[in-house]
């Protein structure tokens, strides 16, 4: 499959009026569009993206009504986007209908519409709703575009925790949000099932169910944020924990440090390591030793003494007992003085297996020898509690010394480092105290034993309240059996993504790395040490600009290559506030990434062309490139401009001038006092 933007058009909307053509004289590999400030490039982007979705249709009158251009009013706005899908011209419009009123007074209540219609050789002209060909439905979901429309920031996210962006890539190139879809699909299915239940069930019946599900659906809210706030505090701890583990290593092999102070601070750091190690296998040791509660209390064991000097005195024989009780029936009166009638026999002879038979006489026997030899046992401490909690404040003094004595060790390592070494110390002290910070928080929530359920932080707590409610939702039988089926089917959903993910996310991280080789030749290696959730680049707690940019293309590159695609891919600035340096970094990847068929287009600024845009025309045949400027006729007046060619196409509010020279001599006063 290999999809190609041919053009696009827009009037009366948030960017120029006009017509963009990508193939006037064939489709080019690289295509540059220089746009300044606040012409419509962010615009663009999402109306394309929308465009190939649909997705606007879904988004309320406020979201429509940002598109509204006041100083550019039409009375048919669209939007009009014409891609070439192997050979199949395929046309997506969207019409735009303003709520004008409810846009310039501000109002929350806005009912700005649009209407799509599509348009290829199968079904005709224009026809009303987004109605892809069937083999580019799949991939045009609104988070499978994103893939291949986006924006620098994007690219950062693939490397942000707080993201997941990377994971949710692997989800939409592996459709695996199939699966989420049918497991909420599947509980909505339930719950309509209960309500059905319902309908058959007595007045009483309906109204508990219906509250337990409403009590349930609150504490499992609650349960999922408090479930995600541990799991993304893991992560960012794990994130946090390479990042220093990356300083550590960067400071180490700094040949500017003092190797004494050096030395010293990195034996004391040992030495805290030592002490932590040390403190884990106490405290381990430590709980060991409380389940036994005659190591907690010297009055538990005094009662154990008196109540084996108790079984000591039972000095009736097993073999003895029956006999002693078939002695007693034979007297004339019990041991009471009471009289031996037949009531009294009866009752003897029904009770007295209960007591002192053989199988009990056994079970006192053996614990009178257990106690007997707990209590006598050479390695029973009556004191082993008392000294332990000695030998915890010991070693919690020795810890508190140790980390004093790093952190001395550390200033002084710091005050003798250079001015970059210092900052990278600096950060190292920050990400440690942000990490405890976390791990405390985290803490408190696994150690939260509130039963208030409105205030609780307890997940165990609100488990015992979600169960406690389904409980009562499934006292109908259809509903129980119905749900077993349910969940068993969500956990199949479940260990499909997990095993899938797993699998994939391996081939990815592998095919990348083999290309990573080839792109970064001689340069510093640049490698994905993995994929989980975001990126991380190995040996580097981060990467540059361009770095990320140049993963982050290859990343994505790879993703629709596993799916035998070949789409465009389109950046808003990819360069942005990148230095120069790191702009060749990001350019002469790009050359080999982007295939020789394949179509980029990138938005950019005049300030950006410097070491982006030129150095990639001085890799390719200039007859690879398309130089594009559009710029808003009314912002700059014709003696900041270069010369205009007469191929120039001017609108109502925009001129388009498709030219080499005149995008790199494109440089307005205007746009210069902008960008200084």
């Amino acid at each position: 499959m290999e999809l190609k933007i041919i053009s696009w058009e827009s009037k009366g909307l948030r960017c120029p009026d006009g017509k963009i053509i990508l193939n006037e004289n064939g489709f080019k590999r690289f295509n540059f569009i220089q746009m300044p400030n606040a012409t419509g490039k962010t615009t663009y982007l999402e109306l394309i993206q929308y465009a190939l979705s649909g997705y606007l249709a879904l988004k309320d009158g406020k979201t429509i009504g940002d598109y509204f251009n006041i100083s550019n009013q039409s009375s048919n706005p669209f939007f009009e986007l014409i891609v070439n899908n192997n050979s199949q011209i395929i046309t997506f419009r969207i019409d735009f209908k303003f709520d004008v009123e409810a846009i310039l007074s501000k109002s929350e209540i806005n009912n700005s519409k649009v209407t799509y219609s599509t348009s290829y050789a199968e079904i005709g002209g224009l026809n009303p709703g987004h109605r892809p060909p069937n083999i580019m439905k799949k991939m045009l979901t609104d988070e499978f575009v994103k893939l291949f429309v986006f924006d620098g920031e994007f690219a950062n996210k693939l490397f942000d925790p707080a993201d997941s962006r990377a994971f949710q890539c692997l989800d939409s190139i592996c459709q695996l949000n199939i699966l989420d879809k049918m497991e909420l699909s599947l509980d909505k299915y339930w719950k309509n099932q209960i309500i059905e239940s319902e309908k058959s069930s007595s007045a009483k019946t309906k109204i508990g169910i219906a509250l337990a599900i409403k009590e349930r659906d609150k504490y499992e809210t609650k349960k999922k944020e408090l479930e995600k706030q541990l799991i993304e505090g893991e992560k960012e701890i794990q994130r946090i924990s390479k990042e220093i583990s990356n300083i550590d290593k960067e400071i180490k092999d700094d040949d500017s440090l003092s190797g004494n102070l050096k030395n010293l601070a990195q034996e004391k750091k040992s030495q805290c390591e030592e002490y932590e190690n040390e403190y884990n296998l106490f405290v381990k040791d430590y709980f060991e030793l409380i389940k036994n509660p005659l190591n907690l209390d010297q009055k538990f064991i005094a009662a154990l003494d008196i109540m084996q000097d108790s079984l000591y005195k039972l000095k009736i024989p097993a073999n003895a007992t029956r006999a002693f009780f078939d002695e007693l029936v034979e007297d004339k009166n019990c041991i009471c003085d009471r009289e031996m009638n037949s009531q009294a026999i009866n009752s003897i002879n029904k009770n007295k297996l209960k007591y002192f038979d053989e199988d009990r006489a056994g079970i006192y026997n053996s614990l009178k020898t257990d106690i007997r030899n707990k209590l006598k046992s050479k390695d029973f401490d009556q004191n082993i509690l008392a000294k332990k909690n000695e030998e915890f404040k010991r070693l919690k003094e020795a810890i508190e010394t140790a980390e004093a004595d790093y952190e001395l060790a550390n200033k002084n390592l710091q005050l003798s480092a250079p001015a970059n070494l210092q900052q990278k110390m600096e950060k190292r002290g920050e990400l440690n105290n942000d990490k405890n910070k976390l791990m405390i928080q985290l803490e408190k929530i696994r150690t939260n034993t509130e039963e208030n359920l409105d205030i609780t932080k307890s997940i165990p707590i609100l488990n015992r309240a979600i169960k406690k409610q389904e409980e009562k939702i499934l006292q109908i039988e259809e509903n129980m059996k119905l749900r077993q089926d349910i969940e068993k089917i969500k956990n199949i959903c479940q260990k499909i993504k997990v095993n899938v993910k797993k699998a994939v996310k391996q081939k990815i991280i592998e095919t990348c790395n083999l290309q990573l080789k080839n792109i970064f030749a001689g340069k510093k290696r640049l490698q994905i040490e993995d994929i989980e959730e975001y990126i991380t680049l190995e040996n580097q707690s981060s990467g540059s600009a361009g770095q990320k940019l140049a993963v982050g293309i290859l990343y994505l590159s790879v993703l629709l290559a596993r799916e035998n695609v070949n789409f465009f891919t389109i950046f808003d600035s990819p360069c942005g506030a990148i230095d120069l340096y790191v702009r060749r970094d990001l350019s002469e990847p790009l050359v080999e990434l982007v295939k020789k068929n394949g179509q980029f287009i990138t938005f950019v600024q005049s300030s950006e062309r410097l070491e982006f845009t030129t150095a990639i025309e001085k890799k390719v045949n200039i007859n690879e490139i398309l130089h594009l400027t559009v710029f808003d006729k009314s912002r700059f007046s014709s003696k900041d401009l270069p010369n205009l060619p007469t191929n120039k196409i001017e609108t109502e509010n925009a001129i388009f001038v498709n030219d080499r020279d005149f995008f790199n001599n494109f440089s307005p006063i205007l746009e210069k006092r902008e960008n200084i």
